[in-house]
């Protein structure tokens, strides 16, 4: 096991084994005629061969990628390399992989037969990667009490707060940011992706404006009126109660508006609404204290189909009804509608009004508006017309 030894002529040839230490060799030459048999020694030490290990660990940022936890060099390049990742319990030949980030201790075993098993301790790491966030806006300018929305693209969960709660809220949903609007001023919304396994957190702001618009105009005939809320208008004003105020569309197209005190406040909630009343903002109730200020018509018919004037009653809808002929004359007068522009705005030939003649309640007639002859006439109730409602907001 530690040497061995072969004879060719006169040399004698000493090997080593696979084991360190010292051995004898006899050498003996054999009795002849004239000469006995003699014996000779010689004393072998074996040592141990040397490997040369080197380790490199890996160490880098986080990129998605797999690494070799250690680079390894070794001499003789036949021995045998083993990895350990629990202190040296368990050793395989497996070299370790690492993906993301993390740090831990590698120990590598080199050895072979016949040398001196060398191992090396190194610790490996990847740093976590700068975290990335982007905003799909980085700014707003929004009316009270109107929100607005962004999303957001980040290596992290997604949170969000404002500077001044005062002035705008945050709530966050999956990626989507929304800013909803408290009172008028500035605020910077905050917007963080947190930190995780492979990224450092991030963070980025959005400045947000708000705006109160209340509505100070003398009049509102002409905007749109968003009259429940929902961000959708629902029609057009003619007649604002702020001011009392007469007049006449046609023979027997006669109006009147009376002024009304204590008048609710409005706010612009949408500037530059297309509509089948040509590009105008949008006004909406701030609350729904105080009265009424406005008449509104509907942008729509309540359908294709026409009506008899009691069926025509019937369509009658909530707040919305059908207006009575003074009603169907302001409006008329108010936004200038004649029988050369009635259809520019989508409106019908003839409409029933809501009005009978006050002392012939079982009369065969009622008043309609006739759009295409700019005359408000009394006809029979059996005759079929379209219908649109209006309300008051």
């Amino acid at each position: 096991n530690i040497a061995t030894a072969s004879l060719n002529g006169n040399t004698v040839t000493v090997k080593p084994g696979t084991t360190a230490g010292k051995v004898t060799i006899t050498v003996t030459t054999e009795e002849t005629i004239n000469y006995t048999s003699k014996t000779a020694t010689y004393e072998a030490t074996v040592k141990n061969g040397s490997i040369d290990l080197r380790v490199t660990p890996y160490t880098g940022t986080y990129d998605g990628r797999q690494h070799n936890a250690v680079t390894v060099n070794v001499t003789p390049s036949d021995a045998k390399l083993e990895y350990s990742t629990n202190n040296g319990a368990s050793y395989n030949t497996t070299m370790p992989i690492i993906t993301n980030a993390s740090s831990f201790t590698v120990i590598v075993r080199a050895s072979k037969v016949g040398y001196k098993t060398e191992s090396s301790t190194q610790t490996t790491k990847v740093n976590k990667s700068n975290g990335n966030l982007s905003l799909s806006s980085y700014s707003g300018t929004i009316n009270y009490p109107n929100s607005t929305s962004f999303t957001v693209s980040g290596t992290g969960s997604i949170s969000a707060w404002s500077s001044n709660t005062g002035v705008a809220t945050v709530t966050v949903s999956g990626n989507t940011v929304t800013v909803k609007s408290v009172g008028a001023g500035s605020a910077t919304i905050t917007v963080k992706s947190a930190s995780n396994t492979n990224y450092n957190e991030k963070t980025a702001t959005y400045t947000v404006t708000v705006k109160n618009p209340t509505f100070t105009a003398d009049s509102g005939v002409g905007y749109y009126a968003d009259t429940d809320g929902d961000g959708t208008p629902d029609g057009i004003i003619f007649e604002d109660f702020s001011k009392a105020d007469s007049g006449s569309w046609c023979y027997k197209g006669d109006y009147s508006i009376n002024e009304v005190t204590d008048l609710k406040e409005y706010y612009i909630s949408e500037i530059g609404y297309k509509g089948p009343f040509g590009t105008k903002d949008v006004l909406r109730a701030k609350s729904e204290n105080g009265n009424n200020r406005f008449y509104v018509m509907a942008l729509e018919d309540v359908d294709n189909n026409t009506y008899g004037y009691w069926d025509a009653q019937n369509k009658v809808n909530g707040v919305w009804i059908v207006p009575p002929k003074n009603e169907w004359a302001a409006f008329a007068t108010k936004l200038g509608i004649t029988k050369s522009n009635y259809t520019t705005y989508k409106l019908a030939a003839n409409y029933w009004s809501s009005t009978r003649e006050p002392d012939w309640t079982g009369s065969f007639g009622a008043w309609q508006i006739e759009f295409s002859e700019w005359t408000i006439d009394f006809l029979d109730k059996k005759n079929t017309y379209h219908v649109r409602l209006a309300t008051t907001f």
